[in-house]
Order: structure tokens, then sequence, then C-alpha cells
């Protein structure tokens, strides 16, 4: 995880940083909102058209940035025109709505 964090940040992507809130909200989120790769929860995903898997896209850049980029599923060339974004919006609606929800519970 260290390494795709510095390889996108190396190149302008910032990743986030998960806090133990966002580590717990990671295992609670629907598993349609968490990286093929790196198990977490996305901030932007995007699909790998030759796998049809969906990766966050600074996992994307890392994988781009290899010497020979190839999807980790099925071992196919990777290159810009490999992928489509998605899921960005419903992604934060999810999150804004646990966010509200847990702490509306844990105030007494």
């Amino acid at each position: 995880m260290d390494k795709i964090r510095w390889s996108a940040s190396h190149f302008g992507f910032q990743m986030p940083v998960i806090t133990p809130d966002e580590d717990h909200a990671t295992t609670q989120c629907p598993e349609r909102f968490v990286d093929g790769v790196t198990q977490l929860m996305m901030e932007s995903p995007v699909l790998l058209q030759t796998s049809q898997v969906t990766v966050d896209e600074t996992t994307l850049v890392y994988l781009l940035l290899q010497k020979s980029p190839l999807c980790p599923f099925i071992r196919t060339t990777l290159d810009q025109h490999s992928f489509c974004r998605l899921l960005k919006q419903e992604i934060h609606a999810w999150r804004t709505n646990v966010s509200t929800t847990s702490h509306h519970n844990n105030n007494p």
C-alpha cells in the first residue's frame, strides 16, 4: 500500500490516508465500493475494461506506471484507454450518510 501511495503522490495524485473510523467504514461499505487490488474503500473508482474489475484511480495510476502495465487480474496490457470512471457520486453519498448516521448514534 505504501508503494502505491508513494507512486501516486510522486505523479501528483493524492491518495487518502485511512483513519480508524474510515477503516471501519471500509469493512461496512458495499463490496462494489472496495478497490479490487488494495481492498480499501475507493475515492475515485475506475472500471478496468480488460477484466471488468473496479479499482481506485490511484491504483490505476500505479499500474499504468509499471514498466509493462498489465491488468493484475487477467494479465493483459493496460493503457490510458483501458478504463472508465464510475460510482464516485454514489460512494460520496454513501460515505456522507454513514458519517451522519454514526455521528448521530455516538451522541447521547
